[in-house]
């Protein structure tokens, strides 16, 4: 490789690595914790013990959770439904409007065995509310997010021009090697290309995915504007359905999973909100692993 091209990978490897330091560290900062937010949020749990009840006891049809949401909140429509994996537990979002602003719905928790809610969630409480939003977008919502996936790309230049910058530096030295004899700066720059190398593939996992997730709601629009489009297109023009009107959730569930053998239900969409159409229930489906 000739000397200047070399400098000009010296040249991107170090400002890309330069304006992308401070944000990343914050994301390793707010990123540790989260890693362990389950184990941390059930040291500081308040949440009321569920009702004693034999471990067989059948869950409930989920019309009836439904309508124990809105029941607590007279004058609001169901947006999601999701399940919790630990606990016989089904979370209702309700709202008065289908799209939201944050902080304008409700989060119900309710008992699968006896459709009696088990507590409010909210999502903007607590340390481990504000750890996340910093780590997901600053406080900035949507530019926020755009943001942090700029420095993310940023830190992926970084990654491949420390690669390609690896090869010209390193070729006199041993893999690892570290010049202990020599003056503190040499030691540190050993040392610096070391961990960088053995890393690269786990950090470049870790930006490339996290350049994907601060896209996720550029990409939520082109699959509606494309893909739900299509298939929702024999009900163009047509307006919206009024809540009334919606079928039950639990004949949209059994319907899903009839067309998905072997799966287990993560997450409902209702009618009207962003991952679903105006007429249609959106239902998520997860493969139940094999034991």
């Amino acid at each position: 490789m000739r000397t200047a091209t070399v400098r000009t990978w010296c040249w991107v490897h170090k400002w890309t690595s330069l304006v992308c330091t401070v944000f990343l560290l914050m994301l390793c900062l707010t990123g540790l914790p989260l890693i362990f937010h389950d184990e941390i949020d059930a040291a500081f749990d308040d949440r009321p013990p569920l009702a004693a009840l034999p471990k067989d006891a059948p869950d409930l049809p989920l019309d009836a959770f439904v309508r124990t949401a809105v029941a607590m909140y007279p004058g609001e429509r169901p947006l999601f439904m999701s399940f919790d994996d630990d606990r016989p537990v089904t979370n209702v979002t309700t709202a008065k409007v289908a799209q939201p602003g944050r902080g304008d719905l409700h989060i119900t928790a309710i008992d699968r065995r006896t459709a009696k809610p088990v507590g409010a969630l909210d999502e903007d409480a607590g340390i481990m509310a504000v750890i996340l939003r910093l780590h997901v977008d600053m406080f900035a919502g949507l530019p926020g997010k755009l943001f942090l996936g700029f420095m993310g790309l940023l830190f992926c230049a970084s990654i491949v021009s420390g690669i390609v910058v690896y090869a010209p530096f390193m070729r006199k030295l041993a893999f690892g090697d570290i010049r202990t004899n020599r003056s503190r700066r040499v030691r540190w720059l050993d040392l610096h290309n070391l961990l960088g190398i053995a890393t690269a593939m786990w950090v470049g996992v870790v930006g490339l995915t996290g350049v994907v997730n601060t896209l996720s709601e550029t990409l939520t629009a082109v699959w509606r504007a494309d893909q739900l489009a299509a298939l929702t297109r024999p009900y163009e023009g047509q307006p919206p359905l009024p809540v009334a009107a919606w079928g039950s959730v639990d004949r949209a569930m059994r319907a899903a999973r009839a067309a998905a053998p072997g799966t287990e239900p993560q997450f409902v969409a209702f009618p009207g909100t962003r991952f679903s159409s105006e007429h249609h229930y959106a239902v998520w489906l997860a493969i139940v692993a094999q034991a």
